[in-house]
């Protein structure tokens, strides 16, 4: 019986209906109709959304995140209708050519919620220019103002250039190489604010972009071979060590860059041979951090990183110079690495390499060695002749 009264209980709770639950309050219905930014090369972009909101808008703000730079937020101007624009002023603001942008929009409403659109992203292109293409499993070649044999001989030359530099640097390509040619320095500089007015080729590794620029001419193939291998270079110096190849000593960098190239910088020489006579040659140790920023200053300071890696090259091989890059990725300083791997001291390589590749007179080494020592010994000698001098007087004036 006792059984019986329990299921009738169950089953009358069963047929109850449910009792009423709270409704949860309605999320803001927020739409954004994003407009594809007008991107006006080096000058700005204008960003452009619609919004329609059930309730009204109190903020607009933009959120830009350039590929491999910081990200910022920018309040946005809009209507009572939700059409909001901003302005990005790339004077104030510089993006990287080429680079992808992230941006989204964030709306604050009336009763204090905040709404996030999703993420749009856009190419930063230079469009000034009617680019022309042609590509490998390796690189993307882009080039004006030239016809299609030109690009065929650079992205020939490309690869040849990777070969080359794959012979120093211990890694292979992550990702396919994108390459711009630009006809002038001046085209070329015009889309990175800042770089130095000399510079005609650029890397950026984490992008896997190279910008040059080879002007029309007959000596338009010397420069590909010059200055492609050596960007290239620095791309799998960032594939073999990621951001920090960075922290790697610049003369290594740099110098490799320099070795790898197909056709080297003929005025190296010249450069070198002045620098030596005038003994003005900059220490290698004084090139492990930073290069001169002056034109003269810092092509003396590649002329010297190319000759001493290639001293470093020839002499010692190929695997003794990949070794000398892991042991500065595991944390060794400049001095350091150079011990641990060829055994000497950084000073004493870099004497036998202004022996044996530059023809310094090695009596003129030992003395520009001994130098400081000799100012030393010159400035105690002459402080203790002065201090005798001195007593020598002031005995004499005392028997006066």
């Amino acid at each position: 019986m006792i059984r019986w009264l329990s299921i009738l209980f169950i089953a009358l709770q069963l047929l109850q209906p449910a009792p009423p639950t709270l409704a949860s309050p309605a999320a803001p219905a927020v739409d954004f109709v994003n407009s594809e930014p007008d991107a006006n090369f080096g000058v700005d972009v204008s960003f452009h959304v619609n919004i329609t909101s059930s309730q009204a808008l109190e903020k607009v703000f933009l959120y830009i995140k350039p590929q491999g730079q910081d990200a910022a937020f920018y309040p946005m101007t809009f209507t009572p209708q939700g059409e909001a624009v901003y302005r990005l002023e790339l004077a104030r603001q510089p993006l990287r050519a080429f680079s992808k942008i992230d941006y989204y929009y964030r709306v604050s409403l009336a009763s204090g919620e905040d709404v996030v659109s999703k993420t749009f992203n856009f190419e930063y292109k230079d469009k000034r220019f009617d680019w022309k293409e042609l590509e490998n499993q390796n690189f993307k070649v882009y080039w004006y103002n030239r016809e299609i044999d030109f690009g065929q001989t650079a992205l020939n030359i490309a690869q040849t250039g990777l070969e080359s530099a794959a012979k120093l640097v211990p890694a292979s390509l992550t990702a396919p190489i994108r390459i711009y040619i630009y006809a002038s320095t001046t085209d070329l500089q015009s889309t990175r604010l800042g770089a130095q007015p000399w510079v005609a080729g650029h890397a950026s590794p984490d992008l896997h972009l190279v910008m040059v620029s080879i002007s029309s001419g007959p000596s338009q193939r010397l420069e590909l071979e010059r200055q492609l291998p050596h960007e290239i270079t620095h791309i799998l110096q960032y594939d073999a060590y990621g951001e920090q190849a960075k922290d790697l000593p610049i003369w290594l960098l740099e110098g490799t860059a320099s070795v790898a190239e197909l056709y080297p910088n003929a005025d190296y020489a010249s450069v070198l041979q002045s620098a030596v006579q005038q003994n003005q040659l900059m220490s290698i140790e004084s090139l492990c951090a930073e290069f001169p920023r002056d034109a003269s200053s810092a092509f003396l300071a590649y002329a010297q990183s190319q000759s001493f890696v290639r001293f470093l090259y020839r002499k010692y091989g190929a695997t003794h110079l990949q070794s000398l890059y892991e042991q500065y990725h595991n944390g060794l300083g400049c001095k350091q690495g150079v011990e641990s791997v060829y055994g000497v001291a950084l000073p004493e390589l870099e004497y036998r390499w202004r022996l044996e590749e530059l023809g310094v007179n090695p009596a003129a080494l030992i003395a520009q060695n001994l130098l400081p020592y000799w100012i030393l010994l010159f400035i105690v000698l002459g402080a203790a002749s002065l201090t005798i001098l001195l007593s020598t007087r002031r005995k004499y004036s005392a028997h006066a």
